[in-house]
């Protein structure tokens, strides 16, 4: 399902679409944040499900390289990472 963003922010907002059904809508009347930061928003939400399978796809090849099961500071990041993602973490 691949998720893009509609709209401007010039115009007042930027939404993020997946699969035809608006996901969420950047406000961008806020003049407090700058144009290029609602477009950054709005480009980084559109990407958290790509990101997440890629994060996924990476522990597990980390995972199967790592035969003698030391500890490995990238496995636990990106285990943090994914469980933040996916609500099983603060």
């Amino acid at each position: 399902m691949a998720w893009y963003i509609d709209g401007s922010a010039s115009m007042g907002n930027l939404d993020v679409f997946a699969s035809g059904y608006r996901v969420c809508m950047i406000d961008c009347d806020d003049e407090t944040v700058s144009e290029s930061d609602h477009k950054a928003n709005a480009r980084l939400i559109a990407a958290a499900p790509d990101l997440l399978d890629a994060l996924e796809l990476a522990r597990d090849r980390l995972e199967v390289c790592n035969h003698e099961g030391e500890e490995d500071e990238a496995l636990a990041q990106i285990g943090a990472a994914i469980a933040k993602a996916k609500g099983e973490a603060l």
